[in-house]
């Protein structure tokens, strides 16, 4: 047994191994200059941002600043910094924004919701955190910040109510597609960077139908090559394909019935092969047909598993209890 580049070679995933059992958390970033994983803290605590060396997935340093309540993490290689939103002590969600570099805090953007689990979007000219509440208004109703990274300056882009949880980014046409919902809304918009306007909005589904929820922190579910986003509802446990153009969904599959799958996407180079998270498994699709080819258990996984893939192609699945990695024969 061996473990390979799963990516780029057409073998099927026997299994997964326990790399290490280093607390990673449950989100995460990967900078492939560096081959480090950034892991925020964690949901409970005063927990640090930490680096783990992407080959031997071993704890190897941490950013000078705790972060209080850590759940959403990005880094954006443009910049060289990392963006991570935190809910301290129930003081509200604030962006951390910290050089990686010097590893030290430089910007806190401040409060804007009573909890928070965001997920932003790195691209070569911003970084993009979405913000929001499950109220209809006021202060803290839904928007996005809009972060140059040439100049760091912070635009807030504001959309009234609603709970913004993740982003996607459509770079063929520079659109950001955002799920929202709060107490009586449940959609997705899509909103065009070049014009500063809402392109798109879904039919609301109202609150008994389950969120948009399953864009990733550790990869752009936008695929340029067949040009279709990726999404995945949590209650569910549903994998969407969408039309980039247009919103619409082309086809739906079910991921099982597995509690709390999907919040993780990945692909191959080609795009041929989707693969995702779920509680206890790891799973491969038919990106052409939206069915599952097989799937792998991984144990406790958990929904909030990333799928990563580092430099050299290779896949790696964190989650809050360690790394894991595939094994073929």
């Amino acid at each position: 047994m061996s473990l390979i580049n799963t990516f780029h070679y057409n073998k099927q995933i026997q299994s997964f191994v326990k790399k290490t059992s280093a607390a990673a958390s449950q989100n995460q970033s990967y900078n492939p200059t560096a081959n480090v994983f950034y892991a925020a803290g964690g949901i409970n605590g005063t927990d640090p941002i930490n680096i783990f060396d992407a080959d031997s997935l071993q704890l190897i340093g941490t950013f000078n600043a705790n972060s209080n309540r850590t759940r959403g993490i990005i880094y954006n290689p443009a910049d060289n910094r990392i963006y991570v939103q935190s809910n301290p002590s129930g003081q509200g969600g604030v962006t951390l924004i910290f050089d990686c570099a010097t590893k030290d805090l430089v910007v806190t953007i401040p409060a804007e919701t009573t909890w928070i689990r965001y997920r932003g979007i790195a691209t070569p000219d911003y970084t993009f955190i979405p913000y929001g509440n499950t109220g209809t208004g006021g202060a803290n109703a839904y928007g996005f910040y809009k972060i140059s990274t040439s100049t760091g300056v912070i635009t807030k882009i504001q959309h009234g109510g609603g709970w913004g949880q993740t982003c996607a980014w459509d770079s063929s046409r520079n659109r950001l597609w955002i799920p929202i919902q709060d107490a009586s809304y449940n959609y997705l918009m899509i909103y065009d960077l070049n014009t500063n306007a809402v392109v798109y909005t879904s039919t609301n589904e109202g609150t008994t139908n389950p969120p948009f929820y399953g864009f990733t922190s550790a990869v752009n579910t936008y695929d340029p090559i067949n040009d279709v986003v990726y999404m995945t509802e949590e209650y569910s446990g549903t994998l969407y394909k969408l039309n980039a153009a247009t919103g619409a969904r082309i086809s739906s599959a079910s991921m099982g019935a597995d509690t709390a799958p999907g919040f993780s996407i990945a692909f191959n180079d080609d795009r041929s092969e989707i693969y995702t998270t779920c509680s206890t498994k790891f799973q491969v699709w038919d990106a052409a047909t939206m069915t599952e080819k097989y799937n792998v258990p991984v144990g406790n996984l958990g929904g909030n598993a990333s799928v990563i893939k580092r430099k050299d192609g290779s896949l790696v699945c964190i989650n809050g209890s360690g790394f894991f990695e595939p094994v073929i024969n």
